[in-house]
């Protein structure tokens, strides 16, 4: 176990900000500031990103979890126009005009401490990104967020495995819970950078390529030393739902 790394946030009386659907929006029409519940980072190939501290939760009343596949005639194309023009530069994607029969995802992601992560295909997910003005954390930048850039950790919190022995402080892995816990509530369970659940808890899909497959990182409450790194990741079918498996969002700054 290790000592918690913490996070303090830095409040100016002095900013004046207007938010549009939770993210700020600078007055001069520059670049928004950042999200407080966003940390700025860089990708390996020194590219700047946002990515939620926590493991996404879903705002309660903001409509319904749609169908977990949408792309069931299997042609590579989406039913959500939305979620294919933010994955587009990723791997290709593009709506599907005659895609029918599909109910698309209307919930919207949150990064909150202190919330069961949703559990859903990647499909949802990256429905519920798109409708918090965020996308799916690229494979690039989740790693990046969590190895700590270029210092390049085996977990998050240093290069030794915690041992899952402390509970609210070790990373939830190991079967130190059968049960998805709170996000952030393992309170050594934290990067440099103070994003918390990298390892553990849920596994979290990231934008992938691949059109027939998506991969998700990190490990779950269940997973061993070896299978919780930064580096671990399943593969599987982007219309799957899983126990333990969620995500969290990213953006460009």
């Amino acid at each position: 176990m290790r000592e918690a790394l913490w996070w303090l946030p830095l409040v100016s009386a002095c900013t004046q900000t207007l938010y549009v659907e939770g993210l700020g929006v600078s007055p001069d029409g520059g670049r928004p500031p950042l999200p407080p519940e966003m940390v700025e980072l860089t990708d390996l190939a020194g590219d700047s990103f946002w990515i939620d501290r926590y493991e996404a939760s879903l705002v309660l009343g903001r409509g319904v979890v749609g169908d977990e596949d949408q792309d069931q005639d299997d042609d590579g194309k989406i039913a959500d126009p939305e979620v294919a023009a933010a994955h587009a530069s990723s791997h290709g994607w593009v709506a599907d005009d005659d895609e029918t029969g599909v109910v698309l995802t209307t919930v919207v992601a949150e990064s909150a401490r202190g919330e069961i992560p949703a559990e859903l295909s990647y499909y949802q997910a990256a429905g519920a990104c798109v409708r918090a003005g965020k996308r799916l954390c690229r494979a690039t930048e989740w790693r990046a967020a969590c190895q700590n850039q270029a210092q390049a950790t085996r977990y998050p919190y240093g290069q030794r495995f915690d041992q899952a022995d402390q509970a609210g402080a070790d990373c939830w892995t190991s079967g130190l819970s059968d049960l998805v816990q709170g996000t952030g509530t393992a309170t050594a369970c934290q990067s440099a950078a103070a994003v918390f659940d990298l390892s553990g808890n849920v596994e979290e899909w990231v934008d992938y390529e691949d059109p027939g497959q998506a991969v998700a990182r990190g490990g779950t409450t269940l997973s061993s030393g070896d299978n919780s790194t930064c580096g671990s990741a399943n593969t599987n079918a982007p219309s799957a739902r899983y126990q333990r498996t969620g995500f969290r969002c990213c953006r460009d700054p």
